[in-house]
């Protein structure tokens, strides 16, 4: 404004400047739950900042109120989504016998919103495209309100799953966590539990070793951490709760 100013600018042009970068604030804000539901915090802090650095260019060697005001408009508009509330939306992933539900289970004790996504309707079979049987796949209308919920409500909030549509998911995603164990360690969590009964079987324990080594590295790939279970359990609950933050007061 200085330099408007220093080039006799009228209060009139002053103004106009302002009214501009006044919409481009409100645009950003208007579309920051947009911006959060798309991108992760990190990708969009990565964005946001570069765009808004990019911006500061224009209003060094532009003098044309319009100009000036759109660049404003811009800076304030790129600015708007880092500072809209946001809470971490954390997926929890990994093979069967790794202790997904069971570090839900205690992060749900310390208050923290919990979804087990094996459990209440979220998971559809879908025919393979071979027609050999069947894979799981969430419902994605349902995870999508679900992560939209969470997004009004202010909370953290943890999903466990593993499916194959859940790459779709990533980018709504702050963290993807890996929870791992060896084989062996899964398989007699697998036969000691009585929470699921998958895997009690040895056609379903054959498939256990199969999906271990087939998908378990695609898992790994994709993940932003990895956890080995066969620390305390305490452990392993205090590393996902430092990636939410503290609980909600309920």
């Amino acid at each position: 404004m200085f330099i408007v100013k220093e080039d006799g600018g009228s209060a009139a042009v002053l103004g106009v400047i302002t009214a501009i970068g006044g919409v481009g604030g409100m645009v950003g804000a208007l579309t920051a739950s947009r911006w959060l539901r798309r991108l992760s915090m990190r990708a969009l802090l990565v964005g946001g900042f570069t765009a808004w650095a990019l911006t500061v260019v224009p209003v060094a060697f532009v003098s044309d109120p319009i100009a000036l005001g759109v660049a404003f408009a811009s800076r304030v508009s790129f600015r708007c989504p880092l500072y809209d509330e946001h809470v971490a939306v954390i997926l929890v992933t990994g093979m069967s016998g790794t202790g997904k539900s069971t570090a839900l289970g205690r992060l749900e004790q310390r208050g923290y919103r919990v979804v087990d996504t094996d459990f209440g309707g979220w998971i559809e079979e879908v025919p393979r495209p071979d027609g050999t049987g069947t894979e799981r796949q969430w419902r994605e209308d349902r995870i999508d309100a679900l992560i939209a919920d969470h997004e009004r409500s202010g909370e953290p909030l943890f999903i466990a799953g593993t499916v194959w549509n859940q790459g779709g998911f990533h980018s709504r995603f702050d963290e993807i966590v890996l929870l791992s164990a060896p084989l062996a360690v899964m398989l007699d969590r697998i036969a000691d539990r009585d929470t699921n009964a998958f895997g009690k079987t040895a056609e379903e324990r054959e498939r256990i070793m199969a999906d271990t080594a087939g998908i378990e590295p695609l898992l790994r790939s994709s993940a932003t951490l990895e956890i080995d279970t066969r620390k305390p359990l305490a452990e392993v609950v205090d590393r996902l709760a430092a990636l939410a933050g503290p609980p909600p007061h309920r």
